[in-house]
């Protein structure tokens, strides 16, 4: 099974251990840091902070890569865009923006649980006013989106190797010809996201679960330490990218 952005690798690391809503504070902050860089030599800092994270999640690097490689044609297409229009210059810039953005939302996915990321964007939402019930819901849409996008991402991928079997010219042939192919992938790729969808929402009226009543939680979040230095390490990748 490929991971992707979005699936949870289970491992034992500082990372992992940090308070979901820590880590979603954090990603916030190095991706601001990423957009507020103005040259090249600026990806510098977050990258570094970037890195570190990797290092410390104990996730393979090679698991990082194959989670890129879905999306990572998204990535030369935009780089290739810019090329056009500022240069080789340009091209690097777009591309290292998108590839540490991409990195760091994997370094949260892959060390954070779907389950305990909604809650952490619901804690996060009730200190910005929103309503308990609006916040739950929200957030219960979050991690249903977590939890089918590597679901989704794969059955993209078997369809596209059917396809493929049968003769669909997916992977050769003239550009035309390989638009007009993905249809016979996206149909059946809707077709399967609604059973899904279907099913996913009869599961949840057999639990009884209704929008806006209270729910418990089985497992508590506690803030330590080591999270405030983990934010106020990201908070000084921010600071100094800004002011750099």
């Amino acid at each position: 099974m490929n991971p992707v952005i979005g699936r949870y690798v289970p491992a034992e690391s500082v990372i992992h251990s940090l308070d979901p809503r820590c880590k979603l504070v954090c990603l916030v902050a190095v991706t601001s840091a990423v957009l507020f860089v103005k040259g090249i030599s600026g990806y510098l800092i977050p990258g570094i902070f970037i890195a570190t994270a990797m290092v410390l999640s104990r996730v393979n690097l090679l698991t990082y890569l194959k989670g890129i490689k879905s999306i990572i044609f998204l990535v030369i297409f935009a780089a290739a865009f810019q090329y056009f229009y500022a240069g080789i210059y340009g091209a690097i810039y777009i591309f290292l923006r998108l590839f540490l953005v991409l990195l760091a939302a994997e370094v949260f996915t892959f060390t954070t649980q779907p389950t305990v990321i909604a809650f952490a964007l619901e804690d996060i939402l009730r200190v910005f006013g929103v309503p308990k019930a609006k916040a739950q819901e929200f957030s219960m849409i979050m991690s249903i989106a977590l939890r089918f996008a590597p679901i989704m991402v794969e059955e993209a991928q078997r369809i596209m190797k059917a396809q493929i079997s049968r003769g669909a010219p997916i992977d050769c042939g003239k550009i035309s010809d390989r638009i007009k192919a993905l249809s016979s992938v996206t149909i059946p790729l809707m077709a399967s996201a609604i059973r899904k969808a279907e099913e996913l929402s009869l599961a949840m009226e057999a639990r009884m679960y209704v929008p806006g009543m209270p729910r418990s939680r089985y497992r508590q979040m506690v803030w330590q330490l080591k999270d405030t230095a983990a934010l106020a390490a990201a908070a000084t990748v921010l600071t100094l990218t800004i002011l750099i």
